[in-house]
């Protein structure tokens, strides 16, 4: 995946899975539904990049990419990332391209068989011509980069549980 189908992907983030078609963004293709009735359905891009769309409007809300094997994840993008995520290697050095995260979690320890995390770090992306996306990097113990997510700041979820608490606060 180079630069230009990145930022294509990116610029594709809370667009229908019909408009990226029409647009060539994406090939025709099945969604894989992890279980029937989840929230998101998936399509997997290439080793180790998946797509995930909100099932019930399938509009495109995030690209994962992974880098590193888990007890879940098999399979991982075995290429170069576009710059400047290329530099973003360990937790030290994707801080000094991306600045400051927004957000951030701790190391911590995860369900089973996920074992233990080095955190993760969540950033703006206003400053690369994305208003309304973040990226999110997740790190090993070793604080080695294990994935990143690039995801609309508002998706189904978020809307989801707005209604649900506007529900309950009536």
């Amino acid at each position: 995946m180079n630069a230009k189908e990145l930022e294509s992907y990116l610029a594709g983030l809370g667009k229908s899975h019909s408009e990226l078609v029409d647009d060539g963004v994406l090939p025709p293709g099945k969604f894989i539904e992890i279980y029937p009735g989840a929230l998101s359905v998936y399509r997997d891009l290439l080793p180790g990049v998946e797509l995930r769309f909100w099932a019930e409007n399938q509009n495109f809300e995030s690209v994962n990419i992974s880098l590193v094997k888990t007890p879940v994840l098999k399979v991982v993008y075995q290429h170069d990332l576009p710059a400047p995520y290329n530099r973003c290697i360990t937790r030290e050095a994707t801080l000094k391209v991306l600045g400051d995260p927004i957000e951030s979690k701790a190391p911590h320890k995860k369900p089973f068989p996920l074992g233990e995390s080095g955190g993760w770090d969540k950033f703006d992306l206003v400053g690369l011509g994305f208003e309304k996306l973040y990226v999110l990097f997740e790190y090993g113990v070793n604080m080695n980069v294990t994935g990143l997510m690039f995801s609309l700041k508002q998706t189904g979820y978020d809307r989801s549980n707005d209604d649900f608490q506007q529900q309950a606060d009536e």
